[in-house]
């Protein structure tokens, strides 16, 4: 990983907002803004985890990144350059190098293609060698995520292919194109635990391999530990918590990040055993939208401030940023 040079992905101030439309009955809702003005950057050669419930803009993150939205405010660049608002064939140029791998396999293939069609589609967008190297190609990017001989599998249609065996498709369909930069949304959270731990495995082949940068979206703090260099959490729109996977999960100093670790499940323990208990059973009503984000749920929070003002990530060290004023004091 290089963390020395410039970095490949820069996310500076963006925000998304998306406007509810009037209903029949009643006026127009209120606006959800997705994410509130998140910086980050992320370095070649890394794994970079956004971590965060559902709901907390990961995803949204991810599709502004590649362009299948456009932000409303800041800029995203990669290898320096803007790639927000390009079009035609600075799109498609751009498209090379970042691809996105989706949460759903059932519904990121087409069910009326074969294997072949499918994988061998961005080559053909991108006009790329003839029907013959093609065909090679696709072979060894099937083959490249375990699905061997590839041959069985060319002239089949998704519906015969098992949850796990759609998702390796769609990461070969991603990497057909050899790209610099691949987002992974949620790509095991339809899959079992032992087909998860095949999956990662091909995204650390991917990295360790072939070089290629990877944006990890996860709602899981055990599957981003077991995958990331570097985490930045996420709830409603904004950054909580950054820094290297293992510090950020062994000394967390964000009152969200610790509510998130203790979800996860503790093997041999049950009951409300809590090691951290930084999340109120009931919702504060009394928020303000000024305040911290988490401060409805933060059962540290202070009245005086965290409703009031919201926090912005300050460095505690060995480049650990946090936003919150009670890491602050």
């Amino acid at each position: 990983m290089d963390t020395n040079g410039k970095p490949i992905l820069e996310i500076r101030d963006v925000s998304k907002i998306y406007k509810t439309k009037a209903g029949l009955l009643a006026g127009r809702g209120k606006d959800v803004v997705a994410l509130d003005r998140i910086s980050l950057e992320i370095n070649k050669g890394e794994i970079f985890g956004l971590v965060g419930e559902s709901g907390s803009g990961k995803t949204t993150a991810g599709r502004l990144i590649v362009n299948l939205e456009e932000t409303d405010f800041g800029e995203i660049l990669m290898d320096g350059q803007p790639v927000t608002g390009l079009k035609g064939k600075s799109l498609k140029k751009f498209r090379k190098k970042a691809q996105m791998i989706f949460q759903d396999p059932y519904q990121s293939l087409n069910p009326q293609r074969s294997i072949l069609d499918t994988v061998s589609e961005p080559l053909i967008i991108h006009r790329m060698g003839h029907a013959g190297s093609r065909k090679d190609r696709v072979r060894e990017a099937l083959r490249s995520v375990g699905l061997s001989p590839p041959d069985d599998f060319l002239y089949r249609y998704p519906h015969r292919l098992s949850g796990g065996q759609r998702q390796r498709v769609a990461i070969a369909r991603a990497m057909v194109l050899d790209p610099e930069f691949v987002i992974a949304d949620e790509p095991t959270s339809m899959l079992d635990a032992s087909i998860s731990a095949q999956i990662f495995n091909i995204l650390l082949k991917m990295r360790n391999e072939l070089d290629v940068t990877q944006l990890f979206i996860t709602h899981s703090l055990a599957a981003a530990r077991y995958l990331c260099d570097r985490i930045a959490v996420m709830y409603r729109g904004r950054l909580m918590e950054l820094g290297r996977a293992d510090q950020v999960i062994r000394s967390p100093k964000h009152p969200y990040t610790k509510a998130l670790i203790d979800a996860l499940p503790k093997f041999g323990h049950s009951g409300d055993r809590k090691r951290y208990g930084t999340l109120l059973t009931r919702e504060r009503k009394d928020a303000q939208d000024v305040g911290c984000n988490f401060f409805p749920r933060c059962s540290l929070a202070q009245e005086s401030r965290c409703n009031l003002e919201k926090p912005v990530l300050e460095d505690y060290g060995n480049q650990h940023l946090v936003a919150c004023f009670l890491s602050q004091s």
